[in-house]
């Protein structure tokens, strides 16, 4: 098993992807904000519903929401975070878990879904608002979007760039790399994957891309910031409104057609998806 960056997952025989980390994902904030609110979804239901994990890295929310009964599918396009995504399959062995080495731009070629999970990863993307719509087009009931946004004040913590406008929504372009080499791009494990350049879009143009991507329950989840902390403590401090970051949420009351996933678009369908074998 390869060098994991991120996620600590604890596997069948008491082994960690982590040796020496602090904590599990599963008791991470992030985590235990997206089961809440899963668990509140579906409640007992969770059994069957089928979930995308876009951009998985190392797979561990796509573990713990397979751990859950869910139907998981992590998408991930790097080959060495792939790599490390089918040994943790293989370590976990749950039937209802698959990874998929593609670009997250692909994803209605493995669609429909019941719900799209997508953390730290559209804040990566030069069209984002265009990617939310895409989810719209293949997503049955939830999307969570755990992403940076842009503030509307100049900041200097992540180096953005000056306020404009793209795709019709306010924010600031931020520079990624300048890597096109495929094998460099690989090392690059938190970056975009081939922009060199990606768009933080406001908070505020956030909300509006998922009302226009079809969800008519909009909202931002605040305790995932907290996570049984006093949330006007958190919510307050100079780190967390410094760090610009949320968690979004759309609900959809009604359902899409299940012949939607066929007639979206992708950027990349020449590209072959690659599963675990």
């Amino acid at each position: 098993m390869g060098s994991f960056t991120a996620h600590n997952i604890r596997f069948p025989d008491g082994t960690v992807s982590m040796p020496g980390h602090p904590t599990l994902l599963a008791d991470e904030p992030r985590c235990r904000a997206a089961m809440r609110l899963l668990r509140m979804l579906y409640g007992n239901r969770l059994a069957g519903r089928r979930i995308v994990d876009l951009g998985c890295l190392e797979g561990g929310y796509a573990v713990e929401f397979a751990r859950a009964g869910m139907e998981a599918l992590g998408l991930e396009v790097r080959p060495s975070n792939f790599e490390n995504c089918c040994d943790v399959q293989k370590k976990v062995g749950l039937p209802n878990l698959q990874f998929v080495r593609d670009d997250a731009w692909n994803v209605g070629r493995y669609g429909p879904y019941d719900v799209a999970y997508c953390c730290g990863l559209l804040y990566h993307l030069d069209r984002p608002r265009e990617f939310v719509r895409l989810l719209g087009q293949v997503v049955n009931d939830a999307i969570i979007i755990n992403t940076h946004f842009a503030p509307w004040e100049k900041e200097a913590r992540f180096g953005l760039g000056e306020l404009t406008s793209h795709e019709e929504l306010p924010g600031r372009w931020v520079e990624e790399h300048g890597e096109t080499d495929e094998a460099a791009l690989d090392k690059l494990k938190w970056a975009s994957w081939k922009n060199h350049r990606s768009f933080w879009v406001a908070r505020e143009g956030l909300l509006q891309a998922i009302s226009d991507a079809g969800f008519d329950l909009v909202l931002e989840q605040w305790d995932a910031a907290a996570d049984g902390r006093e949330l006007l403590a958190v919510t307050t401090s100079d780190d967390y409104r410094s760090f610009l970051r949320g968690v979004f949420v759309g609900i959809r009351s009604g359902r899409i057609s299940p012949s939607a996933a066929q007639v979206c678009g992708s950027r990349n369908q020449a590209e072959t998806p690659v599963y675990c074998e």
